[in-house]
């Protein structure tokens, strides 16, 4: 074989691998697209929760009419804001590891009102939220748990393979960047 051979060869066989290694990119960054989708409709299901319920729209025989202007309720509405407004910048950009993060920290402060809310309720006035909400919310936090450990591990999966050395190089040229995980 001559020089000019063996340098095509060598040429072709690292396109090759180039292109191998960059699809392999593109499928890892799919799957946690892919992974984030039942994430987000599980999630949205707390917004969901919040907005068909309201302190007015529970039986009024047995609602505090303190509820309505609870700072706990008014909290968990706000929580519920910033919830939501994290989760559809997340949507536009599911591979940012800052909006992750930020979603990550909206998701939290959601979780933290809500069992705020529950505590006083249970504590100060008995049988005000409904039996039929709580483990509607309790549900939907164990399905997020589910759907949650499916799409750290597919940003995880995807971390990794953008780590490696030599695909490191295809990924820094095409602009891939880790994922956040929540």
């Amino acid at each position: 074989m001559t020089e000019s051979t063996t340098l095509w060869v060598v040429l072709a066989l690292a396109l090759f691998w180039a292109v191998g290694a960059y699809n392999r990119l593109v499928r890892l960054r799919g799957q946690v697209l892919l992974a984030f989708q039942p994430l987000d409709a599980r999630m949205a299901q707390f917004i969901a929760l919040l907005q068909e319920q309201s302190p007015m729209a529970f039986d009024p025989l047995r609602t505090h009419p303190a509820l309505a202007g609870s700072g706990l309720w008014a909290g968990l509405q706000a929580a519920c804001t910033q919830f939501d407004v994290s989760l559809r910048v997340v949507r536009k950009q599911v591979l940012d590891a800052e909006s992750v993060a930020a979603l990550q920290s909206a998701y939290t402060t959601l979780q933290v009102w809500w069992d705020r809310l529950v505590t006083e309720c249970h504590e100060q006035r008995p049988q005000t939220l409904p039996a039929s909400w709580q483990i509607a919310w309790m549900d939907n936090r164990r399905l997020v748990g589910d759907t949650l450990e499916a799409f750290n591990q597919a940003v995880q999966v995807h971390n990794v393979a953008i780590a490696q050395f030599p695909a490191l190089v295809l990924a820094r040229i095409f602009g891939f960047r880790s994922a956040g995980s929540l």
